[in-house]
C-alpha cells in the first residue's frame, strides 16, 4: 500500500522509467511528445519532483536531440518560476553598497515588481501600491526597472522611496526579463520568508488582497 507522498512519487518515477524503456526505440519526436505529456500530468498533480526527474533524465535530452531548444527553455523557466521554488537572485545598489535578494534582511514576505518608468500602467499602479504597502511592516519590496537607460528611471524610482530599486538595462532583452519570463509590465511575484514563490498577482489590487488574506 502507498501511504506517503514520497512512496507515491517513487512509484510514479518507476512507471516513468518503464515507459521510457518501452519507447526507447521510437522516434525522438514521439519521445518528446510522450515525456512532455507525462511532465504535464505531473504538473497538474503537483508532483514537482516527478517533473524534474522526467525533464532531467529524459525530456531535455530528447528535446535537444529533436532540435527543440525552445521547449527546453520554456520548461526550464516553468520549473524556475513555479510556486514553491526559490526565486532567482536579484542585486541592486543603495548608496554605493551592493544588496541582493539572497542577503536582504529577513521578512515575512517579499514582493518583486517588474516595471518600467515608461509604462503607463506602472505609473498608475505603483504610486498607489507604494502608499498602500506602507502599513505592511514585515514586507520587503524589490522593484526591478526594465529600462533602455537610467535617466528617467532614476527620477521615477526616487518617488517610490520605500521600495528597493534594481535596474535591468536592455529592457525585454535583459537577463532579469529573460530569467523571470517577463512579457508585460507591471508583473508581480509574492515570495514567502524563504524567498519561495507564493503567488503571481495580476494587478496591484490582487497584491493587496493576497497580503490581506
Amino acid at each position: 500500500n502507498i501511504t506517503t507522498k514520497e512512496q507515491l512519487i517513487t512509484e510514479v518515477i518507476k512507471n516513468v522509467n518503464v515507459t521510457a524503456s518501452k519507447i526507447a526505440n521510437t522516434s525522438t519526436g514521439f519521445q518528446v511528445r510522450s515525456f512532455h505529456q507525462l511532465w504535464n500530468i505531473a504538473d497538474a498533480n503537483g508532483m514537482a519532483e516527478v517533473q524534474d526527474y522526467i525533464f532531467k533524465n529524459y525530456l531535455k535530452k530528447a528535446a535537444i536531440a529533436n532540435n527543440d531548444q525552445k521547449l527546453v527553455d520554456e520548461l526550464e523557466m516553468a520549473s524556475r518560476l513555479r510556486i514553491g521554488a526559490i526565486s532567482p537572485n536579484i542585486t541592486w545598489e543603495i548608496n554605493g553598497k551592493k544588496k541582493s535578494l539572497s542577503t536582504i534582511d529577513p521578512a515575512e514576505n517579499y514582493l518583486l515588481i517588474f516595471w518600467s518608468s515608461t509604462c503607463s500602467h506602472c505609473l498608475k499602479e505603483l504610486p498607489t501600491l507604494h502608499k498602500e504597502l506602507k502599513e505592511y511592516k514585515d514586507l520587503k519590496v524589490i522593484a526591478i526597472g526594465l529600462e533602455d537607460d537610467a535617466i528617467n528611471w532614476k527620477k521615477v524610482s526616487a518617488t517610490l522611496p520605500a521600495f528597493n530599486h534594481a535596474i535591468a538595462l536592455g529592457k525585454w532583452e535583459s537577463d532579469y526579463a529573460k530569467t523571470f519570463g517577463i512579457q508585460s509590465t507591471p508583473t508581480y511575484f509574492i515570495l514567502d520568508s524563504e524567498k519561495r514563490f507564493l503567488a503571481k498577482p495580476e494587478s496591484d489590487k490582487e497584491v493587496v488582497e493576497f497580503l490581506e488574506n
